[in-house]
């Protein structure tokens, strides 16, 4: 069987890679789950955090978005190996944005007040709504709390690589401002 590219139907932007396609309807519902992920788990943090760690919150989000503001400039602003013209050609997410968003979940586990320790774990918040003792629900909120940060980088990440590219901005004048 051979790879075939598959052609969107919104546009003919064919979007493919390592044999696998990917339409731009598909990376747009992909980049809408991970953005809702990540505003819907930040909500879901607010009650279940102590008051010290919302301002927290609130920069981890401002923190991813700004890294995917700038991983769509990096798209749209460097050539790639093969083109002739600069600004012209897609451009894979590079790495370091990747490696840039997991050390922000990694940063954002220890700016909630986590450590490497068992004994720092906080369940007092784990209890928020619940009526009577209900280990499964108060074990799943600890969890959350604790892995908050990187399960909003997740959702963060998740968003960042399933944006399609065709959402840019027009490349007129390379898509840099011009005197």
């Amino acid at each position: 069987a051979s790879e075939a590219a598959e052609v969107t139907g919104d546009s003919d932007e064919v979007v493919s890679g390592s044999g696998r396609t990917l339409t731009k309807g598909a990376r747009k519902a992909l980049e809408a789950a991970g953005w809702l992920g990540c505003f819907s788990a930040g909500l879901f943090a607010v009650p279940l955090h102590q008051a010290h760690n919302l301002p927290v919150l609130t920069l981890l989000g401002l923190q991813f978005a700004n890294l995917s503001s700038f991983a769509a400039m990096v798209r749209r602003e460097r050539p790639t190996s093969g083109d002739s013209e600069a600004g012209s050609g897609k451009v894979e997410l590079p790495w370091v944005m990747l490696i840039a968003l997991d050390w922000a979940g990694r940063a954002g586990y220890f700016a909630l007040g986590n450590s490497n320790s068992l004994a720092t774990v906080d369940i007092s918040k784990a209890y928020v709504g619940l009526r009577g003792w209900n280990q499964p629900l108060a074990g799943f909120f600890t969890m959350f709390i604790t892995w908050t940060g990187p399960i909003l980088a997740w959702f963060a990440t998740l968003a960042v690589l399933a944006r399609p590219e065709a959402d840019s901005p027009s490349r007129a004048g390379g898509g840099r401002f011009t005197d």
